[in-house]
């Protein structure tokens, strides 16, 4: 079925890179309140950015230790039934984390010696992840990345964001704790990118549901093969509202959670591979794969430049057809 505009809002022009949105719910409604403008970074000061010109690895200036962590703050568990290690370049001899030309490459690489994790399990996958908790964290404001993903089944590149206070939210792992995937993607398809946010509390309906949190996802149908270009994905997280940009072209527009406010949130980078999503990779998923960076940045807003405004749920634009 062809998609639905709402009134308010153009459709994305040809010129935007979009060929359609696609809500996973088919209940929740098209957007149907005030227009979304296409991103403007004049209302925003900038408050973190790292271009990638030295190693992630590299001491942050005042910390005296490395910009990033490179696994997950439960340590080296999978999680999802994935296959890769998370690897440190300097401990476990794999580079993972090069940089190159100003571009961070995040590289999942086929091990000929596994990697043995501290529960003993044996993996035959190695790739790289970074996460700023414990460097920095910020509540409310622009988040986004410049980055060109890796084609092949198998390979799930993600920018998201988790909160920094994992005592307050830890029951049993991250997937109990409020979640913003600003971008997710499947090597298997090259068109097509994934927003979504997983909330416990109100005004939420519908989605799918995770033990106690519900989860929103939409499908974001592109005209480029994301594997042979750079493009940006960001989310403008205020506490009345969120909204993702491809290119900042405005793709996805929900209300805030009550779970998602007053909560500074930490970044992660990640390249996994396999899992219960992707599935396996297959004999023609290509290794070493890149998920390559060359930004990211976060900013604030300025205060003249708030809405005040209530932001109403879902995509800005709406294929009504069920999963």
């Amino acid at each position: 079925m062809a998609a639905l505009a709402d009134s308010t809002l153009p459709p994305p022009r040809p010129g935007d890179g979009i060929t359609r949105i696609h809500e996973h719910d088919p209940k929740r409604n098209p957007f149907k309140g005030r227009p979304v403008d296409r991103l403007d970074l004049s209302c925003y000061q900038l408050t973190y950015s790292d271009e990638f010109n030295d190693s992630p690895l590299s001491a942050a200036r005042g910390l005296g230790e490395a910009r990033y962590r490179t696994r997950y703050y439960w340590g080296d568990d999978v999680i999802n039934n994935e296959l890769e290690y998370y690897a440190d370049p300097k401990l476990h001899k794999v580079d993972v984390l090069p940089v190159r030309n100003g571009k961070l490459l995040i590289t999942a690489r086929k091990l000929r010696t596994p990697i043995r994790s501290s529960k003993g399990k044996l993996f035959h996958y190695a790739s790289g992840l970074i996460t700023t908790q414990g460097r920095f964290s910020q509540t409310y404001g622009l988040f986004e990345i410049r980055a060109k993903l890796p084609k092949g089944k198998g390979l799930w590149p993600a920018f998201w964001l988790l909160p920094e206070n994992a005592k307050k939210w830890h029951e049993r792992g991250y997937s109990r704790m409020p979640e913003i995937d600003i971008m997710e993607q499947l090597g298997s398809d090259m068109h097509t990118w994934y927003a979504t946010m997983h909330t416990k509390t109100p005004p939420y309906t519908g989605g799918w549901t995770a033990g106690n949190w519900r989860i929103y996802g939409t499908d974001i149908h592109t005209k480029a093969d994301l594997s042979q270009g750079f493009h940006t994905y960001a989310i403008d997280w205020q506490p009345d509202e969120l909204v993702w940009y491809f290119d900042g072209v405005p793709v996805k527009h929900e209300p805030a959670p009550r779970d998602f406010r007053n909560d500074p949130r930490y970044l992660i980078i990640n390249l996994a591979v396999g899992g219960n999503w992707p599935g396996k990779p297959d004999a023609k998923t290509k290794f070493p794969a890149e998920f390559a960076v060359d930004y990211v940045r976060v900013y604030a807003k300025k205060k003249q430049c708030a809405s005040g405004r209530p932001a109403p749920a879902g995509p800005l634009l709406m294929e009504v057809k069920a999963q």
